[in-house]
Parts: structure tokens; C-alpha cells; sequence
């Protein structure tokens, strides 16, 4: 976690001194269009790609600032999907935060092993969610599904005709089909039509970034800018 203020000197409580961190969201959105959470995604700086060479010290990022600004401040009270790397999870990182807010996306780059699947089994066992993102046709994790809220399906690297497979494969179970990289009204809608529950993508808006600095949040934007309360309303930065 972040130094608490109270443990810092004058100066260093200074906001001008304090490094700026950074954390972008993108919504998720029921077939109404309503927000159910965000996709927390780390940042470095206003650029809009990830940007780490350790991707375990940005999963770590991005917890703290949700355990330290809120899910009110930054999910509008919603839920957070949060990328998470299997040392995240071993490390227990993740319990910094309260289970019925957060659904825990499990990358396909992380390895299929017996050690995923017991943690996997763990949190679901504690109230966490467990999404499996960019889920493919011939995907390994398919003996996960049982284990998944969530099945996250990208638009851009999956066949209309895959995602259609998928869906009527994995959607008559307990968990929900998520479609991802939704970037027109033709994609929602066909998206729709094959059965998938929740959308996320440019169609409804691409991710915005969050600056943080010590005592509250700015936009970088800003020519000269403040240093607002907790208490302020986000300033989002496209």
C-alpha cells in the first residue's frame, strides 16, 4: 500500500513533490446498457497502452489504488475486474480487497496448473469472482468454466462463428458470456443476438485514465492543477 500521509514529513507531504500514479477503467455494460463495474487497468502515465516491463508490480498498482481510493470513487459503486497474475494471487494481494466487489480476470497468458485451479477454487470459496479473459474456441482453461462468473470473449480475435460456438457451448452454464473490443452498433447487436450478457469496449467508451497524487485526484489536463479532497468528483481523462 501507498504511505499514509500522517507517516510523512512538511515536505514530503507536498503535494507538488508527490509522484503522480495513475489508473485507467473501461465500463461494463448489460445488454440495457447499464453499468455494472469497470475494468481497472494500470497505467504509467497518460498514454493509453499498458506500458510495464512487470506485469505482477502492475497488478499490485492497481489493487492498492482500488483499496485506497474506493470502489465508490473509482467504479461508481460497481464492481471491479481486476487483471490478476498467478504470483499476484499466490501472494494474496488480492484480499486488500472486499470479495462482493471484485471479479479477479485470469489472463490467458497465465499458465493452466494445479496451482490455479486451487486458488481459483479458494476465492470463488471466499466470494470472489473469477473471470477468464480473451477465452478462445480451443482454450485450455476450459475445464475452468465451472470455476468462471464470467467468460470473456474478444470480438476482434474470435470468429462470429466461434463466438457463437462458444456461447451456446459455456453459455447454459452458471456463468455469464462477456463480449469484448464491442466497437460498433452492429457488433452489439450481433453480439446480442448469439447470446452474450455483458459488453465492454469502444461502442460504449473507450478507457479513461484517473490521476492521483497524495491528497485527491486531478486531471492532468489541467494547466495549473489542484489538489482536491477524496471527497471531490473524479476528474477523468480520456
Amino acid at each position: 500500500m501507498f504511505m499514509n500521509d500522517k507517516s510523512l514529513g512538511p515536505q514530503a507531504q507536498d503535494a507538488s513533490s508527490s509522484p503522480v500514479r495513475y489508473v485507467a477503467r473501461q465500463p461494463i455494460l448489460t445488454h440495457q446498457r447499464t453499468i455494472v463495474g469497470y475494468e481497472l487497468l494500470f497505467r504509467s502515465g497518460m498514454e493509453e497502452q499498458f506500458r510495464c516491463a512487470d506485469p505482477d508490480q502492475a497488478t499490485k498498482s492497481v489493487i492498492d489504488m482500488t483499496a485506497l481510493l474506493g470502489f465508490e470513487a473509482l467504479c461508481d459503486g460497481g464492481l471491479a475486474f481486476i487483471n490478476c497474475t498467478l504470483e499476484t494471487l499466490r501472494r494474496g494481494h488480492i484480499a486488500l480487497l472486499p470479495p462482493e466487489k471484485v471479479v479477479i480476470e485470469i489472463l490467458e497468458t497465465i499458465p493452466l496448473c494445479d496451482s490455479l485451479l486451487h486458488l481459483c477454487g479458494k476465492l470463488r470459496s471466499e466470494g470472489y469472482k473469477i473471470a477468464l479473459d480473451d477465452f478462445t474456441i480451443d482454450d485450455p482453461r476450459e475445464c475452468m468454466a465451472e470455476l468462471a462468473n464470467f467468460i470473456k470473449v474478444d470480438l476482434k480475435q474470435t470468429s462470429w462463428d466461434d463466438a457463437n460456438k462458444l456461447c451456446r457451448r459455456l453459455g447454459s452454464r452458471a456463468c455469464a458470456m462477456l463480449a469484448e473490443k464491442v466497437e460498433t452498433p452492429e457488433d452489439f447487436a450481433q453480439a446480442t443476438q448469439l447470446g452474450f450478457s455483458f459488453f465492454q469496449g469502444y461502442f460504449f467508451g473507450k478507457p479513461k485514465t484517473i490521476s492521483f497524487r497524495n491528497a485527491g485526484l486531478e486531471s492532468l489536463a489541467h494547466p495549473n492543477p489542484v489538489q482536491p479532497d477524496l471527497a471531490s468528483p473524479i476528474r477523468l481523462v480520456s
